[in-house]
């Protein structure tokens, strides 16, 4: 079951054993010219639900998404709205609280931006050490590649085909198909000329949207259609579930604070 935070009251806390809490994060930033700025909180805000309904057996709440994060990569761009990592940081350890002084024990973040993993992966361990949470984040888009090409695997780094897939089919009409490219990054040049330099993967290089591809985007977008991207959002979906009835099954064998 799952509920939306906003629409409880105060006297529907502190919630059943096991129930977790999911929060959506994305951002406010450049997605080229057929994608609009919210691409990464709507995508976010859409997986948590989806993925929250294909829960089999927890109790889920879904806090609203938080719209902005650490975009300070694509500030070339007007319209990028961002937070710096510290204050992301903070932000976020004030939602776990709020989180915690309701009566949960255990939090998810979905996360719909690459730029903001440095920072949640600070929160889910501070999250532990000072409110007792059993803290999780995870990158939709990591669960929903499935069998796509290797070359999403490289170079789909943002606003390319796995991006504009799921928002043409979950949000067809914000998305321009007439202004979308093979967008070949840097990085995919990279694969090709080097074994290990990257300014994506192992090891991973400091970069700008810029320093991907002059629009800012790295990825085939031109190659999605709504029908990839209901393969993409369904099978992230499922194991986004799979992972919320993991996480209501598990109890940590520490106190709350």
């Amino acid at each position: 079951m799952t509920r939306l935070w906003h629409t409880l009251r105060s006297s529907d806390f502190p919630p059943p054993p096991g129930a977790v809490a999911i929060l959506p994060v994305g951002a406010l930033e450049q997605h080229g010219p057929h994608l609009p700025l919210g691409t990464d909180h709507l995508l976010a805000e859409a997986m948590a639900g989806l993925g929250a309904a294909q829960a089999q057996i927890a109790e889920c709440c879904l806090l609203p998404v938080l719209p902005i994060g650490v975009s300070e990569e694509h500030h070339d761009w007007p319209g990028t709205v961002w937070l710096g990592t510290e204050d992301m940081i903070a932000t976020l350890m004030a939602v776990a609280r709020g989180v915690a002084h309701a009566g949960f024990r255990k939090l998810l973040i979905i996360n719909g931006h690459g730029g903001n993993m440095p920072a949640l992966q600070t929160v889910i361990r501070r999250a532990r050490i000072q409110h007792g949470l059993f803290a999780s984040t995870l990158g939709w888009m990591a669960l929903g590649i499935g069998d796509h090409p290797q070359e999403a695997r490289v170079d789909d780094l943002h606003g390319g085909f796995m991006e504009t897939a799921a928002m043409l089919h979950l949000f067809a009409d914000l998305v321009d198909m007439t202004q979308a490219e093979d967008f070949a990054s840097t990085n995919r040049q990279m694969a090709q000329d080097y074994s290990y330099l990257r300014f994506l993967g192992t090891p991973s290089t400091g970069w700008t949207a810029r320093d991907l591809h002059p629009e800012g985007v790295a990825g085939n977008a031109a190659a999605a259609t709504p029908e990839a991207g209901r393969v993409i959002v369904e099978t992230a979906a499922r194991h986004i579930g799979a992972l919320i009835d993991e996480m209501a099954g598990y109890e940590p064998d520490w106190d709350a604070s």
